[in-house]
């Protein structure tokens, strides 16, 4: 049982921290990739992890293992469907 904020605190910087630190990638990740993590995704939030241990847990360090991932360099440009579509005379959708 945790007790009290100095509780809190202990289990987040020892027997926790793996965990926060996991849950810390995947959202990461997950927001940079604009997707899911998915189970392929799992060598480089190892790899996230490690880098994080040995750089004192520095964010820019979670930052660059994404940026020069595979999986960040490969995203796709996907059609943004909230930009406002624009008909011609004829009333079909002009190219974009």
């Amino acid at each position: 049982m945790i007790a009290g904020s100095q509780g809190l605190r202990n289990y987040l910087l020892n027997e926790g921290r793996e965990k926060v630190v996991r849950q810390f990638c995947r959202k990461l990740l997950g927001f940079a990739l604009g997707r899911e993590v998915l189970l392929s995704d799992e060598p480089l939030l190892d790899q996230m992890q490690r880098a994080l241990c040995k750089n004192d847990f520095r964010f820019e360090t979670a930052v660059e293992q994404i940026i020069i991932s595979k999986q960040f360099c490969q995203i796709r440009d996907e059609p943004d469907s909230s930009q406002p579509q624009s008909f011609n005379h004829k009333g079909t959708l002009d190219e974009q």
